[in-house]
C-alpha cells in the first residue's frame, strides 16, 4: 500500500511581504520562508542563510509551496527573479512520481483557443494550444480540459449563441465545462518571431487574475515558449488548496 503523504499547494502573490516555502516535518518540526525541491526519494530544502540541506520525503509530513515574490518589482532583474520563482513552483512535483494531488482536489484549468494574430497561421496556433495544456498537465497541480473536450461540451449543453469557443464568453465556457481558471490570448508574429500572450481568466468573476507571456525565436522553439509560458501561469495562478498526495 502506498503511503499517503499531504502537500499543501499554496500558490500565493504577496505585494506587502515576503513569503517562501513552510516544511512540516512528522516530529513537528517547521522550518518557514525556505526554498524546497522535491525529488525522486527526497526534499532539498534551501534556507534563508543560503545553506541547503537534504532530507528523505519519509521525515516531512507536508510542504507549503509558495513562490517568493520580491516587493516591490522595480527592474527587469526582479522581473525575472520572481518568473524564476514562479517555475520553481511549477516544476516542484514534476520529478516526484510519488508525490501529486489527489484528481479530485486538482484546479480545474482550460486552455481555449489562442486567436492567430497577423501573419500566424491557424495549425500553429493550434499547436502552441496543445504544448501548454500538455506542460501545464506535467505540473501535476492541474485538472487540465483540453480543447475537443470543450468543443463537445458547447455542442452538447451549449445555446444558439455558445457553440463555439469564438462566439462564446470564457465565463459562460467555464460554467458549462466547470472550469475554475480559463487560458485566453493571442499569437503574434513579428519579424519572424513569435509572441505568446495570455490572460489568465478567473472564471468566478470573469476578471483578468494575471497575464504572462513568452517568445518563440522560430516555429522550432514552440515547444520551449510554450513550456516557459505554462510554467509561468501554474506558478501565478492564485489559489490555496489542500490535497492528499500519493
Amino acid at each position: 500500500m502506498k503511503r499517503k503523504w499531504k502537500l499543501i499547494l499554496g500558490l500565493l502573490i504577496s505585494y506587502s511581504t515576503i513569503q517562501a516555502d513552510i516544511v512540516f516535518f512528522q516530529n513537528g518540526k517547521v522550518l518557514e520562508n525556505v526554498r524546497t525541491k522535491i525529488k525522486r526519494d527526497s526534499v532539498s530544502i534551501l534556507l534563508p542563510n543560503d545553506k541547503s540541506e537534504n532530507y528523505p520525503k519519509t521525515a516531512i509530513k507536508r510542504i507549503q509551496l509558495r513562490p517568493v515574490q520580491l516587493t516591490p518589482i522595480k527592474t527587469e532583474a526582479d522581473k525575472l527573479a520572481y518568473e524564476r520563482e514562479k517555475i520553481r513552483v511549477a516544476e516542484a512535483l514534476q520529478e516526484s512520481a510519488d508525490w501529486e494531488p489527489l484528481e479530485s482536489e486538482k484546479l480545474k484549468v482550460a486552455v481555449l483557443n489562442l486567436q492567430a494574430g497577423k501573419g500566424v497561421e491557424e495549425g500553429e496556433v493550434e499547436t502552441i494550444d496543445e504544448l501548454i495544456s500538455i506542460n501545464l498537465v506535467k505540473t501535476k497541480l492541474f485538472s487540465v480540459i483540453d480543447r475537443r473536450s470543450v468543443d463537445r461540451t458547447l455542442s452538447s449543453k451549449g445555446d444558439a449563441s455558445c457553440k463555439s469557443v469564438k462566439e462564446c464568453d470564457p465565463k459562460k465556457i467555464a460554467e458549462l465545462i466547470g472550469a475554475a481558471k480559463v487560458v485566453t490570448g493571442i499569437v503574434t508574429k513579428v519579424k519572424g518571431k513569435y509572441f505568446i500572450n495570455g490572460n489568465i481568466v478567473n472564471a468566478k468573476t470573469n476578471t483578468i487574475d494575471f497575464a504572462e507571456s513568452s517568445l518563440a525565436e522560430s516555429p522550432t522553439k514552440f515547444q520551449e515558449a510554450s513550456e516557459y509560458f505554462a510554467k509561468k501561469v501554474a506558478g501565478g495562478i492564485l489559489v490555496i488548496y489542500d490535497a492528499n498526495v500519493t
